[in-house]
């Protein structure tokens, strides 16, 4: 079987964009008709395949139309016959209308929509070698697992104007994995694209929000090709945040033709400085809320990526994180987890898949790290599992730069082994609930504060507190 990957960034996306001056015969779908297959394919799945996405095959031979003939109509390169296209919708209960098709002149990817929906037809790429598991995943890469329907609405979020995707998971959730295929298909679409990762913004200018919001200018025209006159638009009078938006609107929009997204990344290391968050975070609000009927501020587009809001010293009405679509990174199921097993071409028994998963749950940077360890052959399944928690184990590096970040004197010790001994969820300090959250090692419940994983317990437990345990 093919396994198959929703990728926002694909090769038939690709071609399909570049149209050529030559008119074309036959039809292709439209907008209008992509939505209605998507639609009723999503309800045979459902009906007849478990809820389960067919790949190409499947869907060729349920509809009984070849793949060649099949990746026509998705790729939309070509016009294909209206018969054809008669065919798929007969087949999948529909009835062809003019409103589903068009001349293939036109450009076929009009919504990001559709071009995650012509990506679940794409075979992955097949797997030569096995890399370590470390950064982003590339968006070549066939260890990309998933996690509908989050890659498909980020993408239509982005195409609206003046729209806020806001993705939050705690460090090591696959966040810059999904930024990645949301600029991809931001690229793709001819956006002019902004990244910042306020991870490389010095301390000092972080402490300061004047240099804050110049730095951010500054940064922001160097990213886009733009000079950076910062003194045309600054005015100590106005004030730093209202120059802000002057130079962003007169410098970076205003000569745009094209829509301009912001992406900025790890923006939670601004909750350590509350003076220079209540200066930049209420602007990125008002810039959503200015698209909301200024043609100008339309074209900003914003994606911002964080660990947690638990600690943000921000009124509610100023916050930019309670605006545009919220999207929160969960763990992989148990369903996930298989999918990637495959990907590694790693056999695991039903009750090791439950053992691992007990263990690390669908932790994606845990997951991964345990299937590259075992496709190397370098320990057994047994191996893993006894060794996980001590620091011969594989997981040890990951879980060392966890251990630095609780080791923060003697009262937050106290929280963190009161945390690690308990078997019922407890109450934190908000600034340690913030760190702890952050770093994926805590979750909330409605009655407290517990360990997300089995593995911290035991890890914490053996490393800090083995003789009270």
């Amino acid at each position: 079987m093919v396994w198959l990957e929703v990728s926002v960034l694909c090769p038939l996306c690709l071609v399909s964009q570049k149209q050529s001056g030559k008119r074309q015969r036959g039809i292709v779908l439209s907008v209008h008709g992509r939505q209605r297959l998507r639609k009723a394919i999503r309800q045979v799945e459902t009906a007849e395949n478990q809820g389960q996405r067919y790949t190409a095959k499947e869907l060729s031979q349920r509809v009984d139309i070849s793949e060649a003939t099949m990746s026509r109509i998705w790729s939309g390169k070509s016009g294909i016959d209206r018969r054809s296209l008669q065919d798929l919708f007969n087949a999948l209960g529909l009835t062809l209308t003019d409103a589903d098709y068009e001349s293939p002149n036109k450009s076929v990817l009009e919504s990001p929509s559709e071009t995650a929906f012509l990506g679940q037809f794409i075979p992955q790429p097949k797997l030569n070698g096995v890399r370590y598991p470390s950064g982003p995943v590339a968006l070549d890469s066939p260890f990309y697992i998933l996690r509908p329907p989050i890659e498909e609405q980020a993408c239509t979020e982005i195409a609206q104007p003046g729209g806020i995707v806001r993705i939050k998971g705690p460090a090591g959730f696959g966040k810059s994995s999904l930024v990645l295929r949301v600029v991809g298909y931001a690229q793709q679409s001819n956006y002019a694209i902004a990244s910042l990762d306020l991870k490389q913004a010095d301390p000092e200018i972080l402490a300061d929000s004047r240099a804050f919001l110049r730095w951010f200018c500054r940064v922001l025209c160097l990213k886009l090709g733009q000079p950076a006159n910062l003194d045309d638009c600054w005015d100590d009078i106005l004030g730093n945040t209202l120059s802000t938006a002057l130079f962003v609107q007169k410098h970076i929009l205003e000569p745009s033709s094209r829509p301009v997204l912001l992406n900025m990344q790890e923006v939670n290391q601004l909750f350590a400085y509350p003076a220079t968050a209540q200066a930049f975070f209420p602007l990125l609000r008002s810039w959503h809320e200015e698209a909301h009927h200024d043609p100008v501020w339309q074209r900003l587009r914003q994606v911002i990526s964080y660990a947690t809001d638990s600690y943000l010293p921000l009124d509610i009405n100023q916050s930019p994180f309670n605006v545009g679509l919220p999207l929160l990174l969960p763990e992989f199921t148990v369903e996930q987890v298989d999918q990637l097993a495959k990907r590694y071409e790693l056999v695991l028994s039903e009750p090791e898949r439950d053992r691992l998963f007990a263990l690390v749950g669908g932790n994606p940077t845990l997951v991964n790290l345990a299937f590259y360890h075992l496709t190397q052959a370098e320990l057994s399944f047994e191996e893993l599992i006894h060794t996980a928690a001590f620091t011969q184990g594989i997981f040890h590096p990951y879980l060392q730069r966890l251990l630095i970040q609780v080791q923060d004197g003697p009262t937050q010790m106290a929280q963190i082994k009161a945390l690690v001994m308990s078997q019922e969820p407890i109450q934190l300090d908000p600034v340690l609930a913030y760190q702890l959250e952050a770093a994926g090692l805590v979750c909330l419940t409605p009655t407290g504060w517990i360990m997300r994983l089995v593995l911290y317990r035991d890890y914490l437990r053996h490393t800090l507190f083995e003789e009270d345990a």
